[in-house]
């Protein structure tokens, strides 16, 4: 009784006739190793096996990295295989070819400007081909951390601004609590600030003031200033000036001395520099082998200066030739030899002859 054909063989036969050794009723069968077709897009099995660092626990399977054309041969039975010993068209997969979607996760991390690094969610990781035999990653997607959850917090200057010096001055503290904002992001909210108590000192402020004279700046004072918080708003608080004392001298122009007043200004003093009113005066003395004799005198004035004060001296000496001492000179038999005088060069000095 004639049965159903194997399909491998190529479609329905006859049993009855191949029972019999006949072939007659139906086609025949490709021999083995005929080609019958081509396939293309093919795993080239023959080909590299890429190399990987992931563990075996992410992806534990060997993945070949090339394609090719193949032609299909028959097997002699009515089936068929693929012949890679004559692959063709051999390359590496395309940049961007899946190779196992959503493998592994990953947890994601936010990077705050303070230095921080927070977990904030996770990402689904795929593997991929990279175009050059190599295996990629590819994130699919990211789930972030729900809004409004809290990961840090930081205690903040709370300030006010003094429009007197263009400056802002810390009168109390806040915490500010920073939360993910379900975006791979943060935002923040802040508690109400606890402010220091009135009459405190918030800052200072402390310099030079200057005079100007003939266009230039020179140092006249210094200053000091206290800045308060008064509970509701900012305020000078106590502070002091030192000014430069009166009649130290600034500057010297074209024989024009300038001098404090003591009070941030100044006045002028022509010709030399102002005297203080003290002198003093005296006898001048050299010495001339251990023995001391009068050369003139001086006379010393105090004058008013950057600083203080400074004494100005001046000297009269003995004229050319003023003779202060003689000493007579022997040999070494007694006998007189000369006599030496010693004798004013006017300068504080002294000549013999």
């Amino acid at each position: 009784m004639p049965f159903k054909g194997d399909m491998r063989l190529g479609g329905p036969h006859d049993n009855e006739a191949r029972l019999n050794g006949s072939s007659e009723g139906g086609p025949s069968v490709p021999s083995a190793g005929t080609i019958i077709g081509t396939a293309d897009n093919v795993t080239y099995v023959l080909g590299p096996v890429a190399e990987y660092t992931l563990p075996s626990s992410v992806y534990p399977y060997s993945v070949y990295t090339q394609k090719c054309s193949v032609p299909i041969v028959a097997d002699g039975i009515g089936g068929q295989s693929y012949d890679y010993s004559n692959a063709f068209n051999i390359e590496y997969y395309p940049s961007g070819t899946m190779i196992a979607l959503d493998a592994y996760t990953n947890p994601t991390y936010l990077n705050t400007p303070w230095g921080g690094s927070y977990e904030n969610g996770v990402e689904s990781v795929s593997f991929i081909h990279d175009g050059y035999g190599s295996i990629s990653t590819q994130t699919e997607s990211v789930s972030y951390t729900h809004y409004n959850i809290e990961f840090y917090q930081d205690s903040q200057s709370y300030n006010a601004y003094f429009p007197d010096t263009n400056s802002n001055y810390p009168i109390g503290s806040f915490v500010r609590h920073y939360v993910h904002d379900q975006s791979g992001g943060y935002t923040y909210w802040d508690d109400a600030p606890d402010l220091v108590g009135s009459g405190t000192v918030v800052g200072t402020q402390s310099g030079t003031g200057y005079v100007t004279i003939n266009g230039t700046d020179y140092p006249s004072y210094d200053y000091y200033s206290e800045i308060v918080w008064d509970g509701t708003s900012l305020a000078w608080g106590s502070g002091n000036t030192s000014y430069y004392p009166q009649n130290y001298l600034i500057t010297e122009l074209n024989s024009v001395y300038y001098y404090h007043t003591g009070d941030g200004n100044y006045f002028t003093y022509e010709g030399s520099p102002m005297p203080t009113g003290n002198t003093n005066s005296g006898t001048n003395y050299i010495y001339i082998n251990d023995n001391q004799y009068a050369n003139g005198t001086y006379s010393e004035t105090e004058y008013y200066w950057y600083n203080g004060t400074q004494w100005s001296t001046s000297y009269s000496y003995e004229p050319y030739g003023y003779t202060f001492t003689s000493q007579d000179n022997y040999d070494e038999y007694g006998n007189w030899t000369g006599t030496t005088y010693y004798k004013s060069d006017n300068t504080g000095g002294y000549y013999t002859e």
